[in-house]
């Protein structure tokens, strides 16, 4: 089995400057591909307008439906049963809202968005981050029972870049999608940067789009070994499914997602190379967060906690039919001595170290091993204690607006 593509580090995309295009590559085959490069990233932006209701029929509801009989409730169930005020939208649950906005599909499925034309006709997540924002704008995620008021998701592609042997060229697109409120967009003239100011959720994915396999090398790809690397940790926690089709098919319809390898087993195996249908991408990310949200509530301190940011990389497909287990581990607390200042320190990287150490923030790994218990997915992530303050910086505030 082919290799999932990594991506040499993910870095938010709005932090990351532009690259220029003599930057890209200094082959002359990479140079010509540069307009195509230019021609991603000058695209205008889309918007998606959702409302985050919480009804019998709203997609926060038939999520947790369709994953009731995979997860346990102690981590799908985020509503009591009968819920009608007002509630934080679980971590991870926009990722079935803000459905993409095309009639356009291609002949895989996909939507043309983000496609960079011929010959990169086939897509894959390679891997992204999300911050959620833990402060007053983070009021903006309220679910309720009957929404009248939508939100705003502005997605942008920030980057492209060809990358590749001459031959086997991949195009590589990085989006950033940043989830806040309508009317601020509607009554202000924002630039792209005070959008993402504003925003209560800042996602970045990172998409690699790459030439059609001929029907030999598809076949050839079905019956490679997966590459296996095993974690060299041990979950605190962690929670096994076997997802099947049915799962993958309500999905796909939860997300607008008509992409073939995760609908039509032929498809996958005889064009793409896949032996079997293909978990989503934003499915693993889902059941990372929610395994993840399912222990913030045991922690010590009794305190509530709320997840801050996760960053992740997918690093070998999941495939229907097969054991995928979802793990979490807390890493261990800094010491009162790690904190000290090092000679050889910055002053930017002793306040940094320091900054961590009094910001109420409990790092984790969180990571998903595929059947043969190698990384399929890996990943961090940083929780944070609602209303924490620290003592040593009165303007280092965490706030959790309650619904």
């Amino acid at each position: 089995m082919a290799s999932w593509p990594k991506r040499p580090g993910v870095i938010k995309a709005y932090h990351r400057a532009i690259r220029p295009l003599h930057a890209i590559s200094d082959s002359g085959e990479h140079a010509r591909h540069s307009g195509v490069c230019q021609r991603l990233k000058s695209r205008a932006s889309n918007s998606i307008y959702d409302k985050l209701r919480h009804d019998k029929s709203s997609p926060y509801a038939l999520l947790e439906i369709t994953l009731a009989k995979f997860l346990p409730d102690s981590v799908n169930r985020t509503l009591p049963k009968a819920s009608t005020g007002a509630w934080q939208l679980p971590a991870g649950y926009h990722l079935v809202f803000f459905p993409p906005p095309t009639a356009n599909l291609l002949a895989d499925g996909t939507d043309d968005m983000h496609f960079p034309g011929k010959p990169w006709v086939r897509r894959m997540w390679a891997g992204g981050s999300i911050e959620f924002r833990t402060d007053a704008r983070r009021r903006y995620l309220t679910s309720k029972h009957r929404q009248d008021d939508a939100l705003r998701c502005n997605e942008q592609i920030t980057d492209a870049v060809v990358k590749g042997s001459v031959g086997n060229e991949k195009v590589w697109v990085d989006i950033t999608r940043a989830i806040g409120p309508t009317r601020a967009y509607r009554k202000l003239n924002l630039s792209a940067a005070e959008a993402v100011d504003k925003a209560a959720i800042i996602e970045s994915r990172n998409l690699v789009f790459m030439p059609a396999k001929t029907p030999e090398e598809a076949i050839d790809d079905v019956s490679k070994p997966t590459r296996i690397i095993k974690p060299t940790i041990k979950p605190d926690f962690s929670v096994s499914i076997v997802p099947d089709a049915n799962l993958l098919f309500r999905f796909s319809a939860l997300t607008f997602n008509a992409h073939r390898i995760h609908l039509d087993r032929e498809y996958a195996r005889t064009v793409e190379g896949f032996r079997n249908l293909v978990v989503h991408g934003p499915l693993s990310i889902l059941l990372m967060l929610k395994v993840l949200s399912s222990q913030m509530r045991g922690l010590e301190t009794g305190i509530p906690q709320m997840v801050k940011c996760i960053t992740y990389k997918n690093l070998t497909p999941l495939f229907a039919d097969e054991k995928m287990t979802i793990c979490v581990r807390r890493q261990p607390q800094a010491s009162a001595a790690s904190t000290e200042v090092d000679a050889t320190e910055t002053p930017i990287e002793a306040d940094s170290k320091q900054a961590t150490a009094d910001s109420g923030i409990t790092k984790w790994d969180v990571w998903i091993e595929n059947a043969d218990g190698g990384y399929a997915v890996k990943g961090t992530a940083e929780t944070v204690t609602a209303g924490y303050v620290s003592p040593t910086d009165p303007k280092r505030l965490v706030r959790l607006v309650k619904g």
